[in-house]
Formats: structure tokens, C-alpha cells, sequence
């Protein structure tokens, strides 16, 4: 379970606690707390959260009776079970990629989870449902859980993109796979997205954010796990029963970036032109540099721009900031400031200024109005 995930959860958790002055809540190393329990007998808390599902059994087999909540899907076994929906997931990836590339589509899973296994057939079941003829080839490392070291997998998708008509879209079920997908392939020469379009899960901003093409990414609604795990727990600890099956929530969506820009043209001093700047948006970029790199005079490529997508350089780069910037109001509680610097706004007050001028509303109000759905979508469950 990496960091950036277990944060989220953290934070769902916290949202429900606000309303609970009662409880104490306190973030632990899961191994540290294991060891506490069936060597040293802790009694110092009423229930436990779980994010690494298969240990709960060890706690389970421990002498203490306390009420348990794993967010990750264990199948059967007798425990309260919160996730994001892997089925909704990998039909989310699917139609993504069905709106935007012809019929050429595969699916990497590195990890052996239930949650991965389900997200991989509901990706396969989605396109095959689409009935247009589709190639959907399915890759899975041999070496399980260490897909980092397997290079003749990534040998092997490179070997099946390149067989016949690019780009190819492949949907990793986690951002680690397919950032190490990415960097092989990039490593080997391939284009990334103009041969190869390549489809994260679980949106680990940095991870996404850090990679040579930043990495489209599924939203997972971790944050909302986190918030009804905590109420599983508050009904078991107020001695009601809790869900009767497991609790699967839907993905919010997907972050696009870099990996999967479907903004093409047959101009290739434009192409190029567009995926630079789609890879260095978050900083400073003048019309002569971006024009060096396509090959042309600024001159030339303002107006071979305005003919190829119908807006200049300047729009577009506007553009695809605005749309990273409305993912981190909403998914982040990073300042405006950074928010500016994060992409490559000269300060948060222009940034301001820009963002009302295009949207309507103000920051405030935007991330006022975010906060709502989200508490509305939390109350319906809830109910």
C-alpha cells in the first residue's frame, strides 16, 4: 500500500471524525501495531482500519475482539470490506479508451489482488461488450508483484504495439506498472502517446507528475473509502450491524495528462509543438523555445497551429493548464500559490484572475462547490 494512497484514506477518515470528539485517531505502522497485538496484547484501542487487507487475518487470529475495517477487497472472508469499485474501474478505462483509439487495446496487471484481477477482466469484458472487433491482448508479469524487474514483459507489449496500426491504448492497473511500462518503452525508443497511449489507476499525483510523459491516471475515491470505513466502525462500535455485502464505490473519473493526449494532427511540426507542450506545462514556456523544437519560426508556427486545431500555442498551453489546475483544486488542499508554481502560472493572484475569467467563479467558490458533492455523496451513502 504506497503512501500517497494510505494519505487519502487518512483523510476520509478524518473527515468523519470531525463530527466525533470522542474518538481519538492515530495513523500507525501496521507492522509495529501487529507485534503490539499478539506479542505485547495492546488493548489501547477500540477498533482498527486496515489498508493492507490481507493482514487483517492476522489480527483476526489474534485474541482480541475488536471490530475490523479493511479498505481492499478480500472476497469472502468474514471481514467489513470498503474499496474503490474494481469492475466500475476497469469499464471507466475501457470506454475511455474506446472514444479515442481505434481498435488496438491491452491490459497490464502486475499484482495478484482480487481488486487488480477484477479491474483486468472488467477491461476486457468492456471492450469485447463494444463489439467493433477490437485486438485485446492481456499481459501479466511472471514475476508476481515485481513487474519492475521484468523486462521481457515490457519486451513483450512493445513487441505486440508494434505488430500493427498505433496508437495502442494499454490500461495498467496501478500507477507503478505503468510508469515503469513508460519509462521502458521510452527507454527503447518508443513514442509516447503518438505509437503507445498509456492509462494508470489509482492517480498517485507523484507518481504521475514525475514521470518523462506524465501518466493519465483513474480516479479512485479513497478519500470517500476512508469516510465509510470510519462509519463502518462507529456502527460496530456502537454495537449495530454493519454492511451485509462489501461496499464498492465509483471511480470519480479520469485525470488526463500527457500519456494519453488524443490531440493529433497530421502536421508534424504542430504534433510536436502540441506534446511539448503538453509535457512541460507546469513551467515557464516561450513561443521560441516551443518553435525551436517544432522546427519552425514562431511566425510560421502560429500560423500552422491556428490552421491545424484552430487556437494558437498560447490557448492551448492556457488550456491544458486550466484543466491541471481544476484537478488540484479538487483533488488537492495545496494553497494558490502552489497551485501556480505546481503549473506554471507566474502567481496566485494572476492565477486568480485567470481562473474566474474562465470558469465563472472564483477559486473559493469552485472548491466551495466541490466540497458540497462531495459531502452529498458521502450523505448518500451514508443513507
Amino acid at each position: 500500500m504506497n503512501l500517497w494512497l494510505s494519505r487519502q484514506i487518512w483523510r476520509g477518515v478524518l473527515d468523519y471524525a470531525k463530527a466525533k470528539p470522542d474518538w481519538y485517531v492515530e495513523a500507525m505502522d501496521l507492522d509495529l501495531v501487529l507485534r503490539g497485538v499478539l506479542r505485547d496484547g495492546w488493548d489501547g484501542f477500540d477498533a482498527l482500519i486496515i489498508s493492507e487487507g490481507p493482514r487483517s487475518r492476522e489480527f483476526r487470529q489474534s485474541a482480541h475482539n475488536f471490530p475490523i475495517v479493511t479498505t481492499h477487497f478480500l472476497g469472502d472472508e468474514p471481514v467489513d470490506q470498503v474499496d474503490g469499485d474494481p469492475e466500475a474501474t476497469g469499464r471507466l478505462a475501457a470506454d475511455f479508451f474506446l472514444k479515442h483509439l481505434p481498435r488496438r487495446y491491452a491490459c497490464l496487471r502486475s499484482y495478484d489482488s482480487l481488486a487488480h484481477h477484477r479491474r483486468e477482466d472488467a477491461f476486457v469484458a468492456q471492450v469485447e461488450a463494444a463489439d467493433i472487433g477490437a485486438d485485446c491482448r492481456i499481459f501479466h508479469s511472471t514475476k508476481m508483484d515485481s513487474v519492475f524487474r521484468d523486462e521481457a514483459l515490457c519486451a513483450e507489449v512493445m513487441d505486440w504495439a508494434k505488430a500493427g496500426s498505433t496508437p495502442v491504448g494499454i490500461f495498467c492497473t496501478d500507477d507503478g506498472t505503468a510508469g515503469f511500462l513508460l519509462r521502458w518503452l521510452m527507454q527503447a525508443g518508443v513514442s509516447i502517446p503518438a505509437e503507445v497511449q498509456i492509462l494508470g489507476c489509482e492517480d498517485d499525483e507523484l507518481r504521475c507528475e514525475g514521470l518523462p510523459v506524465t501518466l493519465s491516471s483513474v480516479r479512485m475515491p479513497y478519500r470517500q473509502v476512508g469516510f465509510e470505513a470510519a462509519r463502518i466502525l462507529d456502527l460496530r462500535l456502537r454495537g449495530q450491524s454493519g454492511p451485509a455485502e462489501q461496499i464498492s464505490l465509483p471511480p470519480e473519473g479520469v485525470t488526463e495528462r500527457a500519456s494519453t493526449s488524443n490531440l493529433q494532427t497530421r502536421d508534424r511540426p504542430v504534433q510536436s509543438a502540441i506534446d511539448y507542450l503538453t509535457e512541460h506545462q507546469n513551467r515557464s514556456l516561450s513561443i521560441e523555445e516551443v518553435a525551436r523544437h517544432a522546427g519552425l519560426s514562431p511566425s510560421a508556427l502560429r500560423k500552422r497551429f491556428k490552421e491545424a486545431i484552430g487556437r494558437s500555442p498560447k490557448a492551448e498551453l492556457l488550456r491544458l493548464r486550466m484543466r491541471r489546475v481544476e484537478a488540484l483544486i479538487r483533488d488537492t488542499e495545496l494553497s494558490l500559490e502552489e497551485i501556480a508554481e505546481a503549473t506554471g502560472f507566474p502567481s496566485g493572484v494572476y492565477l486568480s484572475k485567470i481562473f474566474r475569467t474562465k470558469t465563472g467563479q472564483t477559486v473559493r467558490q469552485y472548491r466551495r462547490k466541490v466540497e458540497r458533492e462531495r459531502v452529498r455523496s458521502q450523505t448518500g451513502a451514508e443513507a
